[in-house]
């Protein structure tokens, strides 16, 4: 009897362990230890989930007080991540008259559509831009954008005056003779821009991260457009099928790709807590982050700024639709803590890209 009251006791205590283990491992950088990556990213939905059902059934089933204790626990303590996975935010509409600003950033694929097609292409770039015109943000922050002057639905530089913005700050692959060539990051903006760099950029891959100072009616604002290390997944990859490779180095090869995009990420968020560090102005950050709320990137970022999607969207928000389908929110907008999101959409009718635009409306916060 005593040896199945002391076991009573010991799993409960060794799942409290579990869970406060995985909430942990959001603090640990992967570069320092990368499976606290893993552990975060897999260990903290379960944790959520598990001491959800855990309460449940020790309520139900009336098991042992301490089960009931540990997952209630559990779920007070994990309350930040149960508010980054599903928002419960009611922000205030602001007063009439009160300035606000819009930002729409968007992963745009490089027009792909799925397809790497040239008509198919063209007519996506059409809808896009179109769409940037009807949808008439302040601000456009775009990441994979295919800037090419021999064709013209891709002269996307050329076409933002018709658009409506008169100011932008590109990072392209390579300046020719005939102009700008893409693949490419762009801050657009109604409002005058200034001070634009490139504050980090990846050799040989689209990640990057720049920065732009926008004059918004007096006050200047640090806008900042990311695409932090994506973790290149192939089709080939997560398939059962068209491999010429034995099937059990898959997760090998999958694990080894999650490492290494863990690592570096870590690194290229430093770039970030540096850039929001020393920055003299309010930052607004956007972009492809290619991390969950379930990781390291997030949580850094979120001790220092507000994730727009927690204070003003609603539901999972998930940005991504690609290989693995509507599974990830690894789009995101963070906001100074003087700037105040009242909403944030995710678009989902707009699917020309594996993954789905942002729109985040902003004022700035009551003193």
């Amino acid at each position: 009897m005593a040896r199945l009251r002391l076991l009573g006791l010991g799993l409960p205590a060794l799942w409290f362990l579990l869970t406060g283990l995985a909430y942990a491992a959001v603090l640990v950088s992967p570069a320092r230890f990368w499976p606290a990556a893993f552990v975060a990213m897999f260990g903290i939905p379960l944790a959520l989930a598990g001491n959800a059902l855990l309460l449940a059934l020790a309520l139900w089933r009336r098991w042992p007080a301490a089960w009931a204790w540990v997952a209630l626990v559990g779920l007070l303590a994990g309350y930040p991540f149960i508010q980054a996975t599903v928002p419960l935010a009611w922000p205030a509409e602001p007063a009439p008259g009160t300035p606000t600003l819009k930002v729409l950033s968007y992963n745009t694929e490089n027009f792909m559509a799925f397809t790497r097609h040239l008509e198919p292409r063209k007519a996506n770039a059409r809808k896009m831009l179109a769409w940037f015109k009807q949808e008439a943000p302040d601000v456009l922050v775009l990441q994979e954008v295919w800037q090419y002057p021999a064709v013209t639905e891709f002269t996307v530089l050329e076409q933002l005056p018709a658009l409506g913005f008169k100011h932008y700050y590109w990072s392209g692959k390579a300046h020719m003779p005939d102009g700008e060539y893409g693949p490419g990051m762009l801050i657009a903006s109604r409002h005058p821009l200034d001070n634009g760099a490139t504050l980090f950029r990846r050799k040989g891959s689209h990640n990057k991260i720049l920065r732009a100072d926008m004059d918004w009616h007096g006050s200047t604002i640090r806008i900042i457009n990311v695409h932090l290390q994506s973790i290149r997944l192939t089709y080939t990859d997560l398939s059962l099928r068209y491999d010429d490779k034995p099937f059990k180095t898959k997760p090998q090869r999958i694990i080894d790709k999650m490492r290494k995009a863990f690592v570096r990420r870590s690194a290229q968020v430093a770039v970030l807590l540096e850039a929001i560090r020393t920055s003299p102005h309010p930052v607004l950050i956007c972009g492809d982050f290619n991390d969950t709320p379930y990781s390291y990137t997030y949580w850094q970022l979120r001790r220092h700024l507000r994730n727009s999607q927690e204070e003003a969207g609603h539901g999972l928000g998930t940005t991504y639709i690609g290989k693995i389908k509507r599974t990830l929110r690894i789009d995101h907008q963070f906001a100074d803590p003087r700037l105040q999101p009242y909403r944030l959409d995710v678009i989902d009718t707009m699917r020309r890209s594996a993954h789905l635009p942002l729109v985040g409306e902003y004022v700035w916060a009551k003193p």
